[in-house]
């Protein structure tokens, strides 16, 4: 006999480091199930013989299931935290424990409220299209260092989930006897992981992963500058 087919979706978020206080070893954790639902998509007419059997060969059951729109973008890259969504297909069958199909992981991309959306949209214009960083290269036992000035530019201030950044970085070199060979910019992501949020043992951890990069290897001599695009 067959008694239905039924799909269970889950999602978790883990939050996990260790930190070293007083020569101990403590861990720090949070936990939380943020998605789990049993959903039926198939049960037979039991009073119907020929309904009741699933005979062989290939069966499709199709469904439809809304996410509820408050659930976390999934996060699977990080070294402190992960979130993650599973679902899987179980066949009833009287007298013994369902037959599970394999797990199946899917993602949840972040998408902004219409509140979010407007205040990033308040924000453009607000911080600058330049920034400017200073630094010194090589020196050594018989060369000085070099001072090399560092300039990036963007088009926008503000980017969203599909945007392209369109921008440039110019170097420029003192004169000397050391140089620039060559530029690389990255894209990185910041996240601030929270375990047991608002109570007394409230801790946090930041975590800067490299989502992008962009080399190029063209030298700029001593007393020169380039613009990378």
């Amino acid at each position: 006999a067959f008694k239905g087919v039924r799909l269970k979706i889950t999602g978790t978020m883990n939050v996990q480091w260790q930190e070293i206080e007083a020569g101990n070893l403590i861990d720090y954790e949070e936990f939380e199930r943020v998605l789990d639902e049993d959903i039926e998509i198939f049960t037979p007419n039991l009073r119907d013989r020929n309904k009741r059997w699933i005979f062989p060969g290939t069966h499709e059951y199709k469904f439809e299931y809304q996410l509820p729109d408050t659930l976390p973008f999934s996060l699977d890259d990080s070294k402190y935290g992960h979130i993650e969504y599973k679902s899987k297909a179980l066949v009833l069958v009287p007298g013994r424990s369902p037959v599970e199909s394999l797990e199946e992981d899917f993602y949840i991309v972040s998408r902004n409220s219409e509140a979010e959306e407007a205040q990033l949209s308040a924000m453009e214009g607000k911080y600058d299209l330049e920034n400017v960083e200073y630094g010194n290269i090589g020196g050594g036992l018989f060369t000085r260092k070099s001072k090399v000035e560092i300039v990036l530019n963007l088009d926008r201030s503000v980017y969203k989930q599909g945007q392209v950044i369109d921008g440039n970085v110019e170097i420029s070199v003192e004169q000397g006897k050391v140089g620039v060979t060559g530029c690389a910019l990255l894209l990185v992501q910041e996240t601030v992981f929270t375990v047991d949020p608002g109570s007394s043992s409230e801790m946090k951890k930041k975590e800067i992963l490299v989502v992008g990069t962009s080399e190029d290897e063209t030298d700029v001599k001593p007393g020169d500058t380039h613009t990378y695009p």
